[in-house]
This record gives structure tokens, C-alpha cells and sequence, in this order.
């Protein structure tokens, strides 16, 4: 059987990140008549942090919205949020195994998320990581992870997840992701290597390695967070998935003991 291995070493900013607040407001985005198009300039009022992002990305952060009317797009004065390092200097770190289940449970918390960059660094590198953007892709993450706990028991459910990640998985190969056939030491089988551009893509190639890999999902049973249930990741019989959730299925327990005991 080939095996599928997902590798990336990935820059951190060794000093972290933070959450920068753009008022679209205080800038004046125009038209230009040079080759580049646009020129974006600060108004009274921007701060530090907001000129600093905009030299950072320039016109990549233009505001624009679908138009209601359906005459194209239009100016969005909407103040938006996006994750920029703390400093220039960053280290490349390796890609965590089953990335994607931590990536999954983290919600639409804004510490959360930054807690997750700070430790794995930001989703892509080539352009600006609104905080809307890992909202987004948190949900569409936990619903193919919750889709593949129900896979185990429904044809058409797999047949779903499937045809959802295959979908993922081409954009990926389509944006020059490599894949290279090793000989694996333990194993001694043939092994294939996917080494996608970004942190996303390889999270969603981790996925599809573990559904084809006929990896096994569970739900907590009190938080409904999905758990990995895999050697050297939880136990088969885990029903939990940390130190508080096991603590307030505990007293659950002790309460129900109770209650039966009148």
C-alpha cells in the first residue's frame, strides 16, 4: 500500500503576531495614472500600525465588496482585522501531525487564532490573513472534519467528504504542490511525499491522508469537538477530549450517582 507523508517547514515570526484594526476610512485609496495603477495614502487619524500594514500589502488590502446592485464591485468602508508579525526576523518550523484537528476546534476566537499563529505561523505568506479569512476557513475545516466522523457510518456521507476534499486537494496540486516517492526506513515500503506551498493546503492534504488512511474520528462528549483517535494520538476509548472536559464529564458522572442514590 502507498503511504502518503504531508511535509513542510514553514516561517514563524520569532517574535509573534498581533491583530491590526484598519479603518478603510482613514486612507484614501485613488486611481493613479502610473503603471501600478493605484496609490493608497494616510489620512489624520491612521495609526502607526494601519500605515505599517498598508506599506506592508498596499492596494492587496483595497477594500472592495460584491455590489448589491450587481454592477461589479464597489468601495467597502467596513474597518477590518488582519494578523501582522511583530518584527521582520522568523524561523522555519516543521509541520505538526494532525495539524488540522487543532486547526478545526479553534472557532472564531480572536485569541485562539493568534495563539494558533504564533505557534505555527499564518495560513499563507504571499498575501494579508484577515482574520474574516481564518473564520472562514475554520468552519469549512471542522465541517469536513465533523463530515469524516460521519463517514465511518454512512456510504453518502463519505461519498460527500470525498468529493469535498478531492475538490480542496486539486486546488492544492493546481497551485504547484510537489509530490515526491520515498523509500520510508521503518517501513521499507515506498512512501509518498506531498510538500504543499502553504499551511492550509497542508492541512487539508493531512485530511486526505488520514481519511484514506481509514483513520478514525470521535466526537467529545461534552464539548462535540472531533478528536483523532489514532496510536500515539488519543486512545481508541477516549471519549473526551482534555483535562476540562474529562473533569465536567466526571461530575456529570457523580451528580447522575447522586441523584440515583435518593
Amino acid at each position: 500500500m502507498l503511504q502518503s507523508v504531508v511535509r513542510l517547514k514553514w516561517p514563524k515570526c520569532i517574535k509573534g503576531y498581533d491583530i491590526v484594526r484598519v479603518d478603510p476610512l482613514r486612507f484614501d485609496w485613488r486611481s493613479a495614472t502610473n503603471a501600478n495603477g493605484w496609490t493608497v495614502e494616510a489620512l489624520a487619524g491612521a495609526e502607526a500600525k494601519e500605515c505599517q500594514a498598508i506599506k506592508r500589502w498596499g492596494m492587496n488590502l483595497q477594500p472592495l465588496t460584491q455590489s448589491t446592485s450587481g454592477g461589479g464591485l464597489e468601495f467597502d468602508a467596513t474597518p477590518f482585522e488582519i494578523i501582522e508579525p511583530i518584527g521582520e526576523a522568523s524561523r522555519y518550523v516543521e509541520l505538526k501531525n494532525n495539524l488540522y484537528v487543532e486547526f478545526s476546534s479553534l472557532g472564531g476566537s480572536s485569541e485562539k487564532i493568534i495563539d494558533f499563529a504564533n505557534k505555527h505561523g499564518l495560513l499563507h505568506d504571499n498575501r494579508p490573513s484577515h482574520i474574516r479569512e481564518w473564520c472562514r476557513e475554520i468552519r469549512r475545516m471542522e465541517n469536513a472534519v465533523r463530515a469524516a466522523n460521519k463517514a465511518k457510518s454512512s456510504r453518502a456521507a463519505m461519498a460527500k467528504l470525498i468529493s469535498h476534499i478531492n475538490e480542496e486537494v486539486q486546488n492544492i496540486l493546481d497551485n504547484a504542490a510537489m509530490m515526491t516517492p520515498i523509500l520510508d526506513q521503518e517501513s521499507k515500503g515506498i512512501s509518498l511525499v506531498l510538500r504543499p506551498n502553504d499551511l492550509l493546503s497542508a492541512m487539508w492534504l493531512q485530511l486526505m491522508s488520514d481519511v484514506a488512511g481509514e483513520k478514525t474520528f470521535a466526537a467529545c462528549s461534552e464539548c462535540n469537538r472531533i478528536m483523532l483517535l489514532a496510536p500515539g494520538v488519543n486512545r481508541s476509548s477516549r471519549k473526551t477530549c482534555g483535562p476540562t472536559c474529562r473533569k465536567r464529564a466526571s461530575r456529570r458522572r457523580l451528580q447522575k450517582q447522586e441523584g440515583n442514590s435518593l
